[in-house]
């Protein structure tokens, strides 16, 4: 899959497929443990996107953790 072609999500759509709170899923962007993009760079609000991609490593790295 190419860049181009990599679904983003919202914070939200990561809450509710890894059945977590929004709240999670930003004390795991916090601390670097999933990667992001800010799309909201150089406003006063970020607006964060997760790929497909990154949230599938996530959750490979994080196998056997307690989400």
């Amino acid at each position: 899959m190419s860049e181009t072609d990599t679904k983003l999500m919202t914070v939200s759509d990561v809450a509710e497929r890894t059945k977590v709170t929004t709240q999670i899923v930003y004390r795991w962007i916090a601390t670097g443990e999933l990667d992001f993009y800010n799309l909201g760079t150089g406003s006063k609000k970020a607006s964060f996107r997760i790929s497909e991609e990154h949230l599938k490593t996530f959750l490979e790295s994080s196998e056997g953790m307690k989400l």
